[in-house]
């Protein structure tokens, strides 16, 4: 049986981790035969985030490591947590989730059937908050390189055995949240990993319920400003003449001129157009290649 690190990075969320915090813990406890740690890494948090963290601790069903990485940037704390961990599988997940009760079983299972990189299902978890950073397929998948990567797997539900950081390095700094490209952070990694021949599912009974709280369209406006930079970022990381990327980038220009003569937006109820993806798009491979080119890659101990 595997044995797993669970890695959850957090930033000012005092009032959402215990949430998440006690559904890893209600989800551990129907896995005690595994071996299971749950590291805490805090990005710098300046209200009581650290203290929650360090209560929550208190009393737990599993080992819990608590890790402080004051310079900020998403990346920076996923590759201290990953740096510290123990097991064979690392599992990251967001501070504003909850678990399916049944999630590690369902994670260890799919483990004893394969190898590879894995990620879920994730749902709304509250119902009025706008379907956005969602993926709802109920079909299992591999990802096979015909589609672009992203969104394919989330960063909020995702499981990468050690042996994957070995081979291909750690998450890439430059981009997420705090970091200069703002997004991203797990399509890069999914790609490269992809690149290098690691096998990637999509198990639609891995649930986690995404409490993401953006309930306006400006809100989903905003964060899609961010995910386009970091898209284009991507782009130019991994060669403008990479194919699939090309094509991807190449279709969302061309749509944007069946917009103007009144073809439909890439997401009509969200209010997304395809010049919302391809202008952020061109910010992200400039900044990429002409202000950031020369990223910081973390590497494996």
């Amino acid at each position: 049986m595997q044995s797993v690190s669970i890695v959850l990075c957090t930033l000012d969320r005092k009032d959402k981790l215990p949430k998440v915090v006690r559904s890893i813990y209600a989800a551990a406890r129907r896995t005690l035969a595994a071996e299971i740690e749950l590291i805490i890494v805090d990005n710098g948090s300046t209200d009581k985030t650290l203290d929650v963290a360090r209560s929550l601790a208190i009393d737990a069903p599993i080992p819990v490591l608590i890790l402080s990485e004051v310079e900020k940037g998403l990346c920076r704390a996923k590759n201290r947590g990953i740096k510290a961990a123990k097991g064979q599988v690392l599992v990251f997940t967001d501070d504003d989730c909850e678990w399916a009760p049944d999630y590690l079983e369902v994670l260890l299972r799919s483990y004893d059937a394969g190898a590879g990189i894995k990620g879920g299902r994730v749902e709304l978890g509250d119902p009025s908050d706008l379907p956005f950073t969602i993926k709802t397929e109920s079909r299992m998948e591999v990802y096979d390189g015909s589609r672009h990567p992203g969104g394919f797997l989330h960063g909020c539900n995702l499981a990468v055995p050690r042996a994957v950081f070995e081979r291909i390095g750690l998450f890439d700094e430059n981009f997420g949240p705090g970091a200069p490209f703002r997004a991203a952070e797990d399509t890069e990694f999914v790609y490269r990993a992809f690149k290098a021949g690691v096998p990637i599912h999509y198990i639609p009974d891995l649930v986690i319920y995404h409490h993401h709280g953006r309930k306006t369209i400006g809100d989903i406006a905003k964060l899609n400003w961010s995910y386009q930079i970091g898209n284009g970022a991507l782009h130019a990381k991994h060669g403008l003449a990479d194919g699939l990327l090309l094509r991807a980038y190449y279709h969302n220009a061309r749509n944007i001129l069946f917009e103007v003569v009144g073809g439909p937006k890439f997401d009509a109820h969200l209010g997304i157009s395809h010049r919302q993806l391809v202008v952020p798009q061109i910010l992200g491979i400039w900044l990429y290649l002409f202000r950031f080119n020369r990223p910081v890659l973390g590497r494996t101990r």
